[in-house]
């Protein structure tokens, strides 16, 4: 049996509070309805989300199930135990959480007597240096655009993963869902794109975003479900870092930025 569930991504909500971020549909084959959390620590806004929901049916129109009887707890290695209340219908939100980058967080879920854990180690702050600029004039005629390419310079003798991503006129999320890291490249300068084609008079958000391992292996597992689509021989669930044959993922980020108007 084939069923859909909407992956919205904790960074969504986050987001909605004061931006936009871009949600992510996915068509997952399954044979019965699962749990679904989405959570993620936004260490630059001190903010945890976790978003609970199950699995329904392919040939269901209706949103997914919201779970919110949830016991959500969230452990620091310095071993402090901190409840996550619930917030709105299947989300779950703390403010105020500072972490320590290097150290571990586990996340622990209780649904009625079944418990979901997942835990991550935080990652550190890399910030982005500069966003390089290239107008282009149409030979022929047309609109004048530019190109863009994010720079930093990556964290010497460390793990880093990254996501880059952009804001156009402080709504539309652009560009690919941008991946990266520095197995090779250790503590070298990146150079990366963002987007081709920026208009002049567009404002754009420049977002580099330092992500955890967890985090960066479950949207290379997206990528891979979203290019495969039904058309694939051997379709599959974006596998995450919970256990318990939960889907989703417990993440921790950071996010810097650089705003130009062009």
């Amino acid at each position: 049996m084939k069923i859909t569930q909407y992956i919205i991504l904790a960074f969504a909500i986050i987001f909605s509070l004061s931006s936009c971020e871009d949600v992510i549909e996915l068509d997952l084959k399954d044979t019965d309805p699962r749990i679904v959390i989405d959570a993620s620590l936004d260490a630059s806004n001190e903010i945890l989300t976790v978003i609970i929901t199950e699995s329904n049916d392919f040939y269901n129109n209706d949103a997914p199930v919201k779970v919110s009887d949830a016991s959500v707890t969230l452990k620091a290695e310095n071993g402090t135990d901190t409840s996550v209340p619930v917030n709105a219908d299947g989300i779950y939100v703390i403010d105020n959480y500072q972490i320590v980058p290097g150290d571990e967080y586990i996340l622990e879920v209780l649904i009625g007597d079944v418990l979901y854990t997942a835990s991550t180690i935080a990652p550190n702050l890399v910030p982005l240096m500069a966003v390089d600029t290239n107008r282009i004039e149409p030979a022929f005629g047309g609109d004048v655009f530019y190109q863009t390419l994010l720079n930093w310079i990556d964290t010497p003798g460390e793990e880093n993963y990254y996501r880059v991503r952009g804001l156009l006129n402080d709504e539309t999320p652009v560009g690919p869902y941008a991946l990266y890291n520095d197995r090779g490249l250790d503590g070298q300068v990146f150079f990366r794109p963002l987007m081709e084609r920026v208009l002049l008079g567009d404002k754009m958000e420049f977002q580099l975003i330092s992500i955890d391992r967890e985090t960066h292996d479950y949207f290379l597992e997206i990528a891979a479900v979203q290019s495969q689509g039904f058309g694939g021989s051997t379709p599959f669930n974006p596998k995450g870092n919970f256990d318990n044959n939960a889907l989703g993922y417990f993440g921790i980020k950071w996010t810097s930025s650089i705003t130009i108007q062009f």
